[in-house]
């Protein structure tokens, strides 16, 4: 234990605050008087006064390397405050949390050592005091040396004193410090939050540049749409509602007439309930009411497909191939399509085939299909009133006309498929 002590002593004679005053201690114990009057009292009562000189054995071999290992705490962390004040401005924003942190700890440090140097303090007077009552009643020698130790206790005071006044001054030092970084870090933040401010006024004023161009897209955009739309209205009306009744170029229209009553009655008596076929022509299929606008062979009913003998909701299917082309657009858009609508029951189907105008026309720049098969098949074969083409379709544009006109669930079922010369897509949709 004693070198141990020995060790430390010398330790703290290094130190470049705390070793003056640990130098005048060791050589004012080492006087001859004093050890000579420690040894009397120490040893000479020792009978009588063991707990007094316990007190001593532990104030000596655990308490005082605690505080001396205590004051070399706080001499070692000022140096190293000391020798980092250079790094703590250059490194503002890391250092300044962990400065912050350093001084809690600092501050919680010192007031842990001023407790314990209170209570270290405390004991030494305690002893000093049993050392005094004893020093009293033993030999007169003693009352010789009462005069030392009390100037040695006042230097240990004043040392402890000028040790406590010397580590206020240090937090003094860096909490002045810490006021001016964060002065400055407070001003760049400032700085920062005028160069943020003045980019968001910047990137307010694109936004509305671009929402103020996104309008008027916007606009021109609707406005195109109503010219759109204001032309198609007019081309509509100078082909179907120009025309008067009786006059030159007006639509003939056939007479509708069921010819097989029972198979009509018996389809809506059906589970499978009423399912057409439009513009059968001279391909009926079993299953169906065919129906065309001539009364061919096996056709069931002679009628219009825009003027059918059935109510809303009271037909299941509705099928067509090589039909639709034979209407123009608007017609289909505006009449028909919205016309078979209303006749299909909630869970009705239409099925329709068309010529697939899209592969024809990629089949065609390949070289890949003759020139008089496109052109039949884009203007009809006009053998006849009604073989005559006015439109043309794919997968596509016939999906995006039949959502239009109310349709649901448009499923293409083939396409680029090869019909006696004619390239054709098949489509179903829901009502």
């Amino acid at each position: 234990m004693k070198a141990t002590l020995r060790k430390t002593v010398r330790k703290l004679a290094d130190l470049p605050l705390i070793g003056r005053l640990v130098k005048i201690g060791v050589a004012v114990i080492r006087l001859p008087e004093f050890r000579a009057s420690l040894e009397s009292a120490l040893y000479q009562q020792r009978p009588t006064s063991a707990t007094a000189a316990d007190g001593y054995s532990v104030f000596e071999s655990q308490q005082l390397p605690t505080l001396l290992q205590a004051v070399s705490d706080v001499n070692h962390r000022q140096l190293v405050e000391a020798n980092g004040h250079a790094n703590l401005v250059r490194s503002v924003p890391v250092s300044l949390r962990k400065l912050t942190r350093e001084i809690v700890q600092l501050r919680e440090q010192n007031q842990r050592l001023e407790s314990e140097i209170g209570a270290r303090f405390a004991a030494i007077e305690q002893t000093s005091k049993d050392l005094g009552v004893q020093l009293a009643a033993s030999d007169v020698n003693l009352a010789s040396h009462a005069d030392s130790l009390a100037i040695v206790r006042g230097e240990v005071t004043g040392a402890a004193e000028r040790a406590s006044a010397e580590i206020a001054n240090v937090i003094e030092r860096v909490t002045g410090e810490m006021a001016k970084v964060v002065e400055r870090l407070s001003d760049n933040e400032r700085k920062l939050s005028e160069m943020q401010s003045g980019r968001d006024s910047v990137a307010a004023e694109q936004e509305a540049s671009q929402s103020r161009v996104a309008g008027l897209a916007e606009s021109i955009q609707y406005l195109l749409g109503r010219v759109e739309f204001v032309r198609r209205e007019l081309m509509f009306e100078m082909r179907y509602g120009a025309v008067s009744p009786g006059a030159e170029g007006e639509k003939l229209v056939v007479k509708g007439e069921i010819l097989e009553v029972a198979k009509v009655e018996e389809a809506r008596a059906s589970e499978a309930g009423i399912r057409l076929n439009l513009g059968c022509g001279h391909v009926p299929l079993d299953g169906y009411l065919n129906v065309d606008r001539r009364a061919l062979p096996r056709v069931d009913i002679v009628a219009e497909v825009d003027q059918l003998p059935f109510g809303p909701g009271e037909v299941a299917e509705i099928c067509s191939a090589h039909l639709l082309e034979h209407f123009p657009q608007e017609q289909l858009r505006r009449e028909l399509l919205p016309y078979w609508v209303s006749l299909l029951r909630n869970d009705g189907v239409l099925r329709a085939i068309v010529p697939d105008g899209a592969s024809m026309a990629r089949a065609f720049t390949s070289q890949e299909y003759e020139f008089e098969s496109l052109r039949q098949v884009t203007f009809g074969g006009q053998d006849y009133d009604g073989d005559f083409h006015y439109n043309m379709f794919s997968p596509d544009s016939l999906s995006e006309i039949l959502r239009e006109a109310g349709f649901t669930r448009i499923t293409v079922v083939a396409e680029n498929r090869e019909n006696g010369g004619c390239k054709e897509f098949e489509i179903v949709a829901a009502r």
